[in-house]
């Protein structure tokens, strides 16, 4: 397949949580000090972001992880995305994309990414839901991984193959695509939770290799415009 197999884990992953099944001690301290690094990014924008949780989400907050699944942090943010600074989600994702980007975060060798969500529209779709405040406000089962159409996510993936392939290689491109493929994750996991198609598409895109390619030739470009021959 091109993604995922049947469930195979007897219990949630061990670099993350413990035999009680809840998080361990200095994972938890070290998302928090993550989401705050975070914040500071954001405030160094003159971006208000006050959060009221921290939700971790998807396949390590599940049974059918693997070794390529990574670690969804999302901040669940203290205010409407409906108020008068509509911008906001926007900004948010801008600074997320470039946050992700720039820093290579892992916990326990598991890659971890950043997201940022309205606390006015959660859907928790996802099967496992845990809250760095509350616990589990969705306890995971072993149940099977539903059947996966290999043949539509690829359909889907080369799209996004075809843009990168024909990509013009500028730091505002680059830009542009990871936002758009970050943004079209987040929705389809809000839908459709993670075995929704977009989620998929962007699992295969990452294993690929094309968004580390991408933030390698970003890092690349910036460094050359910053540079005085």
């Amino acid at each position: 397949d091109l993604l995922e197999q049947k469930l195979s884990n007897d219990k949630l992953n061990p670099k993350l949580w413990g035999d009680n099944q809840e998080l361990l001690p200095e994972v938890k301290d070290k998302i928090e000090e993550i989401v705050e690094e975070f914040k500071k990014v954001v405030d160094s924008y003159d971006v208000k972001l006050e959060y009221d949780d921290i939700y971790i989400v998807g396949s390590n907050a599940n049974y059918n992880y693997n070794e390529d699944s990574d670690l969804d942090i999302h901040i669940i943010a203290d205010e409407s995305f409906d108020c008068k600074d509509k911008h906001l989600p926007i900004i948010y994702n801008a600074i997320r994309s470039l946050f992700n980007s720039k820093y290579d975060i892992t916990i326990n060798g598991i890659d971890a990414e950043v997201y940022v969500e309205n606390k006015d529209s959660l859907t928790n779709v996802s099967s496992g839901v845990y809250s760095i405040k509350k616990g589990w406000i969705k306890k995971p089962s072993k149940i099977d991984i539903p059947d996966i159409d290999d043949e539509s996510v690829y359909d889907k993936a080369i799209e996004w193959i075809s843009r990168y392939m024909g990509m013009e290689m500028t730091v505002e491109a680059i830009d542009d695509y990871f936002n758009d493929i970050y943004e079209m994750r987040q929705k389809s996991i809000q839908k459709d939770g993670e075995f929704g198609m977009g989620n998929l598409v962007f699992k295969y895109i990452r294993k690929e290799g094309y968004l580390k390619q991408l933030a390698e030739i970003r890092d690349e470009l910036i460094s050359k415009e910053l540079s005085l021959d």
